[in-house]
C-alpha cells in the first residue's frame, strides 16, 4: 500500500515537472523569437529613417555606404533593402542589391506585412532569424512620403530584410532550461524522500 502510494504520487510529480519544463522551454523559445523580431524592427527603423534622410538631402547615391555600415552591427549577418514596383516605376530600377531576392521579399512587398523565419543548422550549430519588414508610405509626422512618391497612403515602398545571428540568445535559453531541469529533479527527489518518511507516521495513527 505504502509503495503504491509513493509510486503514484511520484509519477504525478514527475509528469507535472515534465509539463512545467516543456511550457517554460516553449516560453523561452517564444521570448527569444520576440526579442529577435524587436531587434530587427529597431534596426529597420534606423534603415528607414536613414534612407529617408538620404533622399531628402539628395544623397541617395551614398545609400550603399549607409546600408553597409548598418550591416556591420553586432549579430547582423546580412541586411538588404528591396524597392517596390511603384518606386522603380517612378525613379527607375534600383541597383542589383535592391532587387527582390526570394519569395519572402516578394510576399512582404505584396501584402505589406512583416514576415519572419527561424533557420536552425544543426550541422554547424548556427541559428539565424530572418525578418523582413515593409516600408509603408506615411503622411503623418514630420516626413510626408506622399510628397515625393506617387503612391497612396499605406502603400508599400519597399522592405528591409535582416538576418540575425541568435546563437548567443539560444545558448542562454538552453542553459536556462538545463538549470530548470536540475532544480526540478532535485525538488522531485526531495518530495519523494519527504513523502516516504511521512507516510509511516500516518500508518501508526
Amino acid at each position: 500500500m505504502k509503495r503504491r502510494i509513493i509510486v503514484q504520487f511520484s509519477t504525478m510529480i514527475v509528469l507535472l515537472a515534465i509539463i512545467i519544463t516543456v511550457l517554460i522551454a516553449y516560453n523561452l523559445r517564444e521570448s527569444g523569437i520576440n526579442t529577435s523580431i524587436n531587434t530587427a524592427k529597431s534596426i529597420s527603423e534606423v534603415v528607414k529613417n536613414g534612407l529617408t534622410s538620404h533622399m531628402i538631402n539628395g544623397n541617395m547615391n551614398q545609400r550603399d555606404t549607409f546600408i553597409n555600415s548598418i550591416s556591420n552591427m553586432s549579430n547582423v549577418k546580412k541586411l538588404w533593402f528591396v524597392r517596390s514596383n511603384a518606386v522603380n516605376e517612378q525613379f527607375g530600377v534600383g541597383k542589383d542589391n535592391e532587387k527582390i531576392k526570394d519569395p519572402i521579399d516578394k510576399k512582404v512587398l505584396r501584402t505589406g506585412k512583416m514576415e519572419y523565419r527561424l533557420y536552425e543548422n544543426f550541422a554547424n550549430n548556427e541559428t539565424t532569424m530572418r525578418v523582413t519588414i515593409p516600408y509603408l508610405a506615411n503622411s503623418e509626422g514630420t516626413i510626408n512620403c506622399l510628397q515625393c512618391h506617387n503612391v497612396k497612403y499605406g502603400e508599400t515602398l519597399g522592405a528591409v530584410s535582416i538576418e540575425l545571428d541568435i546563437n548567443e540568445l539560444k545558448k542562454v535559453g538552453i542553459e536556462s532550461i538545463y538549470i530548470i531541469i536540475i532544480i526540478t529533479m532535485i525538488s522531485i527527489l526531495t518530495i519523494i524522500l519527504i513523502t516516504s518518511n511521512i507516510l509511516p507516521l500516518f500508518e501508526t495513527l
